[in-house]
């Protein structure tokens, strides 16, 4: 696939609202946390949320992203950490 149909289907995902976007720079206060299968994860203070969250910095392609984003997104369960949404 064509790096810009890469971008069409994230920016897709978006504006279907299967996932949220938030801009990068909203994000403060990264401290590394960790490093898991599908990348690094960090604590991070979301300004739109008022809130600490896990930021999660993938490794792959973006098809592989999205679907994990998606898969992610329709989990609700207690011992998951819920998904807010994405930014590049």
């Amino acid at each position: 696939m064509a790096s810009s149909n890469k971008n069409d289907c994230f920016k897709e995902a978006i504006e279907k609202g299967e996932i949220n976007s938030f801009k990068y720079s909203s994000f403060g206060e990264l401290k590394f946390i960790g490093a898991g299968g599908f990348g690094d994860v960090y604590s991070a203070y979301l300004e739109n949320m008022k809130e600490i969250v896990a930021l999660k910095k993938f490794r792959g392609n973006e098809e592989s992203i999205i679907r994990e984003v998606k898969k992610i997104t329709k989990v609700d369960h207690e011992n998951i950490i819920k998904l807010y949404g994405v930014t590049k």
